[in-house]
């Protein structure tokens, strides 16, 4: 996560925000007392902050000198306030950049603004879809998911909304009207919900002609919650992250089911194969004593596969479970304690490792993204053969990190690149020193890298030897 910046001019107030958001954010917390002060950090490094936290009344400046700072530095904010007019309500919010207000004197406040954050973060990667053939409603629907940094398109039927949703099947949420023109909203829950369930995507109903009907037969329908319109901002504001928050722990709950059954079965297939070789050493060890040297060389090499093993899982299931730590990294920093940590085995096969990372930096886990780039580097000198090249890249694509290791290794087959993080897939490569593979490797890049929403994958350096992994991470 980028940075947070405060602007409060209570310092014992701002000191205890910043806490609270460092603890449970793992964010960098920017503290600045004055609107001079706000304008002056925005105009040297807006691109380092991802949101403002704004107190209403500062010492030089009235409550929409500082809420215009939203327009003029296009910066998502919450504002902090002591006044729960409705009148107030209704003015901050009127600013399309302002995702909440908080009310510094209720007891969860602190809590609260760190929820915000969290799901104002993970909402730049939800795509909705609103439907409603009124041009003003969709407007206002759209404007009201924008202030939450939800990425919005907007149909004006059923029909349209259904094809959309074929063509963009990342689609998590659709706002639909009730009254369309054609197939209702209501058809339209129904017809969605034969494709995409629960877990797949959250529908919101809305309708002007309320009633208790209405809202059962959309729910019946398969929607997951339900408004009377007009609405207020806070009320699909409320409803949609709401919805999102319960969709995320639906997948991650699916995910973790998974990946308990995944380890399961590796339990009972791969930890076996070493354990069995050495019950079966040990048999013969005391049947043949004179032979111990040999067969404690055995036994050694399949301890260390059950230990590379083990250790394997052991990452793995961390990586699924553990919170992301980010911070902002240069690339060179983040590489260079990779290669030393592999230097000796790349010297033992004659491998040399040329970097370029053209002065480009991220925000990252660093001990996870390290884990990734350890163990495709660790890869790519298994599979190289002797006295070639390994050439690690960073790059700023379409608005994006991205980070490249290419060898000269064998390549992949069409079918190897279609399974490569796939766990315990055999692909047929084998290490050209007769180095161990667990299988496990890419499956667990795979998972830290979709932890930070990116996007891992390998390509052929066709007509050259060996292949290239790309990560790509947001900004």
């Amino acid at each position: 996560m980028k940075q947070i910046l405060l602007v409060e001019d209570s310092r014992s107030f701002a000191a205890l925000v910043a806490a609270q958001l460092e603890q449970s954010l793992n964010a960098q917390v920017t503290k600045v007392l004055t609107k001079a002060d706000a304008v002056a950090a925005l105009q040297a490094n807006r691109e380092d902050y991802f949101v403002a936290i704004l107190d209403l009344f500062l010492p030089d400046a009235e409550r929409s000198q500082v809420v215009e700072l939203t327009e003029e530095f296009a910066i998502p904010a919450i504002i902090f306030t002591g006044d729960e007019h409705a009148s107030l309500r209704e003015d901050l919010l009127s600013y399309p950049r302002v995702a909440d207000y908080i009310v510094k004197k209720r007891p969860n406040a602190l809590e609260h603004v760190t929820e915000i954050i969290k799901r104002l973060h993970a909402n730049q990667f939800v795509h909705a879809l609103v439907v409603d053939d009124s041009r003003v409603s969709r407007q206002l629907a759209q404007q009201t998911l924008e202030s939450q940094l939800i990425k919005v398109s907007a149909v004006d039927s059923a029909e349209q909304a259904l094809s959309f949703l074929d063509q963009h099947p990342e689609i998590s949420l659709v706002v639909t009207d009730g009254e369309l023109g054609g197939m209702d909203g209501i058809g339209l829950t129904t017809a969605i919900r034969k494709h995409k369930g629960l877990k797949d995507l959250a529908i919101i109903g809305v309708s002007g002609n309320y009633n208790r009907a209405k809202s059962i037969e959309f729910l019946k329908a398969g929607a997951n919650d339900y408004l009377a319109k007009p609405f207020q901002f806070e009320e699909l504001t409320q409803r949609v992250n709401s919805n999102l928050n319960i969709l995320s722990q639906m997948r991650e709950l699916e995910i973790a089911k998974e990946n308990q059954r995944m380890l399961l079965d590796m339990a009972a297939h791969d930890i076996r194969n070493p354990l069995g070789h050495i019950v079966s050493i040990t048999e013969l060890m005391r049947k043949k004593p004179k032979s111990l040297d040999r067969y404690l060389g055995l036994m050694e090499i399949s301890t260390k596969q059950l230990m590379n093993l083990v250790n394997e899982i052991v990452a793995y299931s961390k990586a699924c479970s553990s919170r992301l730590q980010q911070q902002h990294i240069d690339c060179q920093a983040l590489i260079q304690p990779v290669i030393e940590g592999l230097a000796d085995q790349a010297a033992s096969k004659h491998i040399n490792i040329q970097v370029e990372h053209n002065y480009v930096s991220m925000t990252v886990d660093q001990t996870l993204i390290s884990q990734v780039l350890k163990n495709l580097l660790n890869n790519a000198i298994k599979f190289s053969q002797p006295h070639t090249q390994i050439e690690i890249s960073c790059h700023i694509i379409d608005g994006y990190k991205v980070m490249q290791i290419s060898d000269e290794g064998p390549g992949f087959s069409d079918q190897a690149l279609a399974q490569l993080f796939t766990p315990f897939a055999k692909i047929g490569n084998k290490p050209t020193a007769g180095e161990e593979s667990s299988g496990l490797g890419l499956a667990l890049c795979k998972q830290l890298v979709s932890a930070h929403n990116g996007d891992i994958w390998f390509t052929n350096n066709a007509p050259l030897a060996g292949a290239t992994a790309h990560i790509k991470l947001p900004q």
